[in-house]
């Protein structure tokens, strides 16, 4: 899990984005992120990128 934060940690911050990041599981590979305790979007790491 500590990968999948750090590589969803890294495109956030490609992104410019800040704040406190909330991880839980979507699906197969995929993560829903919320990001100062409101809805961000669903990041799948097979792709490396948000999907929603």
């Amino acid at each position: 899990m500590e990968k999948i934060k750090t590589q969803i940690t890294a495109a956030l911050k490609a992104l410019g984005v800040k704040g406190t990041v909330s991880i839980s599981p979507a699906g197969y590979q995929r993560y829903q992120v919320e990001l100062n305790e409101e809805y961000f979007g669903i990041f799948d790491v097979s792709r490396n990128t948000f999907v929603d």
